[in-house]
């Protein structure tokens, strides 16, 4: 769920950036943009990971999802989904390698491959379902109310990942 806004956007740029008056030039200045804003994010993983909890940079970037795809659906502007797409840099690039990671921490080491290839699976069944949905959602509803859904479902999607993820002792001791 916290994917579905995020693969939505990815899917759908070139009918977002027109849908606020952009065009395809301006989509891949877009795109360069989060390109480059998830690049520190993913450089200073490490360095965030000796002072934060995987758990924590998790749920951190679960927020941030919901705030980035929020904006997206609010955006009235190219300066509009600049803005709201400036949050990437704090969603995507922690959530990927803490995901990783929090599996390699948490999880017995029989069960650390099926928990890698879970996680996949789950972010693929996201892009898949908003593969399928996301074009019926804008040609029947409209832009606005397809946004509206993905920002929704990522939104809930943060929500179970605020309350479904607890922290343990090993979380404690590293905050």
């Amino acid at each position: 769920m916290i994917f579905f806004g995020h693969s939505f956007f990815l899917n759908f740029t070139i009918q977002i950036v027109n849908g606020v008056g952009g065009n395809s030039a301006d989509m891949g200045v877009l795109n360069a943009y989060i390109a480059v804003l998830e690049l520190p994010g993913m450089w200073m993983f490490d360095r965030l990971r000796r002072k934060y909890s995987c758990t924590g940079m998790l749920k951190f970037a679960g927020v941030f999802f919901a705030v980035k795809n929020t904006l997206i659906f609010a955006a009235g502007s190219m300066l509009g989904l600049y803005g709201a797409t400036f949050f990437q840099a704090l969603s995507y690039p922690l959530f990927i390698p803490a995901s990783v990671r929090y599996v390699g921490e948490h999880m017995d080491l029989k069960d650390m491959n099926k928990s890698q290839s879970l996680l996949t699976a789950m972010i693929t069944i996201g892009n898949i379902c908003v593969s399928a949905v996301g074009g019926f959602l804008i040609d029947g509803a409209g832009l606005k109310i397809a946004l509206a859904v993905a920002a929704a479902c990522t939104i809930a999607g943060a929500a179970v990942l605020l309350l479904g993820m607890k922290k343990d002792k090993a979380d404690a001791i590293s905050n």
